[in-house]
């Protein structure tokens, strides 16, 4: 396979950035668990007295994994288009004897990695904070593992086409305010796409178009093993189906923005 060729290279650039992440894992970890942490304490013990079932908080603890990566990739293509406008590193990287489309797969795969470690951290330590816990022996583990990688492939995806789509640091603000906090926060963050559909059943169809949805729904299906998430595999393939038209869409816009081949 092509890929193979090149795996020392991809893994020497990989190394290279892993080193750079290490200055700051730790950092951002304390962030995300003071972020998780907050959101729980009000969720589930302040919110019950205004009328909030304390069962809600199993479901929220899904909702808060699967938004670590998607929260973190604005600034994931901040650094992205600061390196377009400044020293253009990723210029250099084309140069390299790898197929272009592989140095944008590097991209992907290393926030992948990096925003799962952010994440394997929310579900232990989310579920020691809530006053209801999710129990590990209801956990669908095999059907966790897939979502996971995939939810996280997705959110690598993510840094990758914002990047592409932003002109400059000045109008960074625009794809979050615009596109991803939208679709985030109506991304089934805190309701299901059942209590969606029993509301409004037209709006429930067309939300269904925003990938993040799958995400939600996928890690509650496996982590609260619920037959009210959408199927299981529904999410997986909606998923993988919006990875690769992301991926594409993004690599095809920085050639335009780049000029290589």
């Amino acid at each position: 396979m092509i890929v193979l060729r090149y795996l020392p290279i991809m893994w020497a650039m990989f190394k290279a950035d892993c080193t750079q992440l290490k200055s700051i894992f730790l950092g951002r970890v304390i962030d995300r668990c003071i972020w998780t942490a907050t959101y729980i304490i009000v969720m589930t013990y302040i919110m019950p007295s205004f009328g909030l079932t304390k069962g809600f908080g199993p479901f929220l603890l899904a909702g808060l994994i699967c938004s670590i990566g998607l929260l973190e990739t604005y600034s994931g293509a901040a650094i992205l288009v600061a390196d377009l406008e400044g020293n253009r590193t990723i210029s250099y990287y084309l140069t390299l004897p790898v197929p272009s489309w592989l140095i944008f797969i590097r991209i992907i795969l290393y926030y992948s990695v990096y925003y799962g470690l952010l994440a394997s951290f929310i579900l232990p330590f989310g579920n020691l904070l809530l006053p209801v816990k999710i129990s590990l022996s209801s956990i669908v583990w095999s059907r966790f593992i897939i979502i996971f990688v995939l939810m996280n492939i997705f959110h690598g995806t993510i840094v990758l086409w914002s990047a592409s789509v932003i002109n400059n640091m000045a109008t960074l603000g625009k794809v979050w305010s615009r596109i991803l906090h939208p679709a985030w926060f109506l991304g089934c963050f805190q309701f299901s796409w059942s209590m969606l559909y029993a509301l409004w059943p037209k709006v429930a169809y067309l939300v269904l178009l925003n990938p993040v949805i799958y995400t939600m729904e996928g890690m509650r299906g496996a982590l609260l093993n619920s037959n009210e998430s959408l199927p299981f595999w529904l999410c997986c393939i909606a998923l993988s189906l919006s990875i690769i038209a992301l991926t594409h869409n993004a690599i095809n816009r920085f050639k335009k923005r780049l000029d290589f081949v």
